[in-house]
């Protein structure tokens, strides 16, 4: 292990810069990440860990000691607990951090199977929770269209909590090289549909589109996709759009299930 004890060691600097710059994050092809959870859904998947950097009092916690144990010593770093305090994006919680290698994904030639698209998802929050929710109803494909907020940085990883590693993620799309790759019908919420999902067969293979949280779906999309309802009172305007993922894909494994 080593130990770092100036915010002027070069690892502590790259660390800082990575954390706060996607540019730098994809110079580098790295993603941080931040906390025991999604450290442990990484090595579940297989993943390895370029640099692991934790607070000396991470040593107390059963859950950090267990992880060091499938990381190399020599990719340890050690800080006081105020240096990594400076260096951490949260405010409490998280005593450690892995630097890994963003996974690669490329974009299917044809798109036959389930996947959730992602147009101009501008909130990390939102886009995160919806590739979570994508994973959790066995979604395994996830296209983000430019303009949607970066898959890798760390505040959608965490939002994502893991679903990441269990799923295919393609960014930096339009929706024309999206479309002519369909061989699924493609669906959307739309509140003024006539049917609703409830009323709708979702059993096939399909690509769910969720669109920006102000404008809503690009125009290429609501023409090429079937437009469904969810029904609800008139005292709400609109719904958060991962909890209208959430609604569609869940009704969605809901039927398959029954």
């Amino acid at each position: 292990m080593k130990h770092i004890s100036s915010r002027d060691n070069p690892l502590y600097k790259q660390l800082r810069q990575l954390l706060s710059s996607a540019a730098q994050r994809k110079r580098a092809g790295a993603m941080v990440l931040e906390g025991v959870h999604l450290a442990q859904a990484w090595l579940a998947a297989g993943g390895e860990a370029q640099q692991c950097v934790m607070a000396e009092e991470g040593f107390a916690d059963a859950e950090i000691a267990q992880l060091l144990e499938r990381i190399p010593g020599e990719c340890v770093a050690v800080l006081p607990e105020a240096l990594y305090r400076g260096l951490s994006l949260l405010d409490q919680g998280a005593s450690m951090l892995l630097l890994a290698d963003q996974p690669a994904a490329e974009m299917p030639a044809r798109i036959a199977q389930d996947c959730v698209i992602l147009d101009r998802v501008q909130d990390a929050g939102n886009a995160g929770s919806i590739l979570r929710t994508a994973a959790a109803a066995g979604v395994e494909l996830a296209l983000c269209v430019a303009g949607t907020s970066s898959a890798w940085s760390p505040k959608t990883l965490r939002a994502g909590m893991g679903a990441h590693f269990r799923m295919q993620v393609v960014e930096g799309l339009d929706a024309p090289g999206v479309l002519e790759r369909l061989d699924v019908r493609l669906l959307a919420a739309a509140p003024c549909a006539a049917q609703t999902i409830f009323q709708t067969d979702l059993r096939a293979p399909a690509a769910w589109v969720f669109g920006n949280e102000g404008q809503g779906l690009d125009p290429a999309w609501l023409d090429a996709a079937q437009g469904l309802a969810i029904p609800q009172t008139e005292r709400i305007e609109s719904l958060n759009v991962a909890a209208v993922a959430a609604i569609c894909l869940f009704e969605t494994r809901r039927q398959r299930l029954a």
